[in-house]
């Protein structure tokens, strides 16, 4: 199923439920990123950004499902699909989230702030990777087995679309605040990796 399709059925769905019948969402046209297969980009049109922040607002409105010194995760399984939504309050410059892969559900994220997030992505077997920034509005989507981290500056959001409901088994790696000692780590977004992807962040101390 293209991207462009699963975010029609994901705003058709929205719409059949209170609070989101009266969300007004246009697709958004993804395209693969350097001739990448496995991750596409985008950015939001009017019609989209307003209603992702309605979404992002109304799950905003339940308690969060876990708080760390990153910041904080709350979820909502919407018409099927679990939607996340990361707030960010980090002591450092950047939180990191995500380092892990799900080996079935297709993933899409919807950045929100002025200041830049940075992505990395990696194949399984990491000899392949795509580093790219997001600005506000700007969105993403990989297909699974495919490990991807994000590094968020302070008082940001990201909001995820997931192709599926949440599925305890379907993330591979860290999840949430699960500790370290008891997954595998895969680590492709850490300081070496980001200074190494991005110029303006080499000289940079205590990234994240």
């Amino acid at each position: 199923m293209s991207s462009t399709l699963t975010w029609r059925l994901f705003c058709n769905f929205a719409l059949r439920y209170q609070p989101f019948r009266a969300l007004r969402a246009q697709s958004i046209e993804y395209k693969p990123y350097e001739g990448f297969s496995w991750v596409k980009i985008g950015t939001e049109s009017e019609e989209t950004f307003a209603a992702t922040n309605r979404i992002r607002d109304e799950i905003l409105k339940g308690n969060p499902i876990f708080k760390d010194t990153r910041g904080t995760t709350h979820a909502s399984d919407i018409g099927g699909r679990e939607v996340v939504v990361l707030t960010n309050f980090p002591r450092a410059k950047l939180a990191v989230r995500g380092n892990h892969y799900h080996p079935v559900k297709t993933e899409s994220f919807t950045y929100r702030r002025e200041n830049p997030a940075y992505v990395i992505l990696a194949t399984l077997t990491k000899t392949v990777w795509a580093a790219f920034k997001l600005q506000d509005g700007d969105c993403f989507t990989n297909d699974p087995n495919i490990i991807h981290g994000v590094a968020l500056p302070k008082d940001s959001q990201l909001i995820s679309y997931n192709s599926a409901g949440f599925t305890p088994g379907d993330t591979v790696g860290r999840r949430g605040n699960q500790p370290l000692s008891t997954v595998q780590e895969f680590d492709v977004m850490n300081e070496t990796m980001l200074r190494h992807f991005f110029s303006e962040l080499r000289d940079l101390d205590d990234l994240v």
